[in-house]
C-alpha cells in the first residue's frame, strides 16, 4: 500500500442483509481520504449489492478525482458474482483491471 492511502477491508460477508453497514464503512473511509485501497479478498458471501456498491463508489471516486483501488484480486465468491451479474463479459478494460488487477481470473 502506498503512503497516504487508507486501507479498508470488507469482511467475509457483504450481501443484501448487511450492505447498509458495509456501505457506511466504505463511505467513511472514502470521506476521510483521497485514496482508498479496498480489500475484497476475504469476502466469501457476496451478492450483487456489493458489486453495485463498489462499482458506484469506483465511478464516483474517479469523477471526484479520488482513487479507489483493490489491494488484491477479488475472492472467488466475488468473481463468481461478477460473472453471474454480467459485469465481466463486454466490460470496459479499466473495469476489468480494477476488479481482477491484471485481467480476468
Amino acid at each position: 500500500m502506498q503512503a497516504g492511502v487508507k486501507a479498508h477491508c470488507i469482511g467475509p460477508t457483504a450481501n443484501i442483509r448487511n450492505i447498509a453497514e458495509v456501505y457506511k464503512e466504505l463511505r467513511a473511509a472514502i470521506e476521510n481520504s483521497a485514496a482508498v485501497e479496498l480489500d475484497l479478498s476475504t469476502c466469501t458471501d457476496a451478492d450483487l449489492s456489493l458489486v453495485q456498491m463498489v462499482e458506484a463508489a469506483r465511478l464516483q471516486a474517479a469523477s471526484a478525482g479520488m482513487s479507489l483501488t483493490l489491494s488484491l484480486p477479488v475472492s472467488d465468491a466475488v468473481a463468481a458474482t461478477l460473472h453471474r451479474g454480467g459485469f465481466v463479459e463486454g466490460a470496459a478494460e479499466d473495469a476489468l483491471r480494477f476488479w481482477f488487477k491484471e485481467g480476468v481470473a
